[in-house]
């Protein structure tokens, strides 16, 4: 008799037990469901700012359309990569002649749009948008993982120049 009390008792804990177990495994599981789609929530909407921040800015590129092309093709100055100082130079050179005359902040845009071309060889229009749409603290981040990417060649002035010239094209 007691060793039948002990055999119910037994089965009792057992059951219990694994209705106890039952219920933490569902309650996890509804856990981890809701922390998914909160995570893919925040996703979407980090994806939609972005997406709104590239949209509400301009083109990196326009101050070399609007300075540049009234006497250049987008081949003559498009896809050269120069180093900051021979940016300056080429800014220079063209400001000599008698019919341009660039002005100090015409000089600081062209500057760094023509900094910033220097992604054009790996990256597209729209991803450099999107950097210019980031914080400067992402950009910095940014930068800082391509500069230890394998295969990279840009340097850690090349990436002070980027991410000035990212602060005059875009917001901060």
């Amino acid at each position: 008799m007691q060793e039948r009390r002990r055999s119910d008792y037994s089965r009792a804990i057992l059951v219990f037990m694994v209705v106890v177990l039952s219920i933490g495994m569902i309650f996890q599981l509804r856990v981890g469901v809701d922390t998914h789609r909160l995570v893919a929530k925040i996703e979407r909407s980090t994806h939609v700012d972005i997406a709104a921040q590239v949209a509400g800015l301009p083109d990196p590129f326009d101050p070399l359309d609007e300075t540049c092309t009234r006497c250049h093709s987008e081949r003559r100055y498009g896809g050269k990569q120069l180093s900051g100082e021979e940016v300056d130079q080429v800014i220079a050179q063209m400001n000599q002649h008698p019919d341009v005359g660039i002005s100090r902040p015409q000089w600081e845009r062209l500057h760094a749009a023509l900094v910033m071309q220097r992604c054009l060889g790996c990256h597209d229009d729209v991803v450099i948008k999107e950097f210019l749409a980031m914080s400067p603290y992402q950009r910095h981040g940014l930068i800082d993982h391509m500069i230890h990417s394998s295969g990279s060649t840009i340097t850690r002035t090349d990436s002070e120049e980027i991410l000035s010239a990212a602060i005059t094209l875009g917001s901060d």
